[in-house]
């Protein structure tokens, strides 16, 4: 445990002293520290400069020191706060959902970028919420179906819909299309997005940093990180509208499998983008109306 002195502390003797702990980390010291003390006195980073000389009360330097302890532990930043900024919104985050990253991002802005004035939209795996919230802040003429089989990662998306007022998503608990079996009157969907689980099992990754203690069924997909991807992208074409889009998250490493994935499914105009990084992250493609005719003939011939 971080061992206090028995007087209180400055904003700036604070700071000091909770750099000097994270630096046994190896941490980014100071800016963590910022931030961790911006969520204990629930002020802005430029507040706490501004005013050094500040003496924190004794429950208040409590607070600070546990969330050192707890990020010295190795706890995400994100889960400690509570809180994670994406693309333009401010999300709660608990360890039920995946902590929201910027290589997301690149989903939204494509999404955003297609300026249609309505559509449809089904968000598979939403977690947090970040990509049908982000869509539903931005585009409030859209509508959107979220699901989760994680009746607490539901829990967690519906709060931060909440927040934003949003009255133009809907939530459904089950696993992947399930959970749309109990919707009356179901509608094609425009675009169908998912960020699924895409790490394989014995990946190194998992051993590292924040996914340590992220929800290890959000990571982790069978067949080398492909099993998610395959339903979702091979069963897709039943709940597309014709000339719709399917949209899909995955590692750096497998674009090539996803796109063969895409091509078995009937998809056309597929293709891939490359994050911030330089990483192909991101795979699209069309449905056409022979792969409609297809799905039905096929789906007939098994009733």
């Amino acid at each position: 445990m971080i061992e206090l002195e028995p007087k209180l502390k400055t904003i700036a003797q604070a700071l000091i002293m909770a750099q000097a702990q994270l630096i046994a980390e190896n941490s980014e010291s100071r800016r963590e520290a910022e931030y961790l003390l911006s969520h204990v006195l629930n002020w802005s980073i430029t507040k706490i400069i501004s005013y050094p000389e500040y003496l924190l009360t004794e429950a208040e330097m409590l607070n600070f020191t546990d969330s050192l302890e707890r990020r010295k532990q190795g706890q995400p930043l994100a889960y400690i706060k509570k809180n994670k900024f994406f693309w333009n919104v401010e999300l709660e985050v608990s360890p039920a959902v995946l902590i929201p990253r910027p290589e997301t991002e690149l989903l939204v802005e494509t999404i955003l970028n297609l300026k249609k004035t309505n559509l449809n939209i089904l968000d598979l795996g939403t977690g947090s919420g970040a990509i049908a919230i982000s869509l539903a802040v931005n585009q409030p003429n859209w509508q959107l179906i979220a699901t989760d089989k994680s009746a607490q990662a539901l829990e967690v998306a519906k709060r931060n819909a909440k927040k934003y007022k949003l009255s133009n998503i809907e939530f459904y608990q089950g696993s992947w299309y399930k959970a749309l079996e109990n919707i009356d009157n179901l509608k094609n969907f425009d675009l169908i997005v998912s960020n699924p689980p895409y790490i394989s099992a014995d990946s190194h990754y998992l051993l590292e940093g924040d996914v340590r203690f992220e929800p290890i069924s959000a990571l982790v997909a069978a067949d080398k990180g492909l099993a998610d991807l395959a339903h979702i992208i091979l069963n897709a074409k039943k709940y597309l509208r014709e000339s719709g889009a399917l949209f899909v998250e995955h590692g750096y490493d497998q674009a090539q499998a996803v796109q063969s994935l895409f091509v078995q499914a009937g998809f056309i105009n597929i293709k891939t983008l490359k994050d911030l990084q330089g990483h192909d992250r991101v795979t699209f493609g069309n449905c056409t109306s022979e792969l409609k005719r297809r799905f039905a003939k096929s789906h007939l011939l098994l009733m």
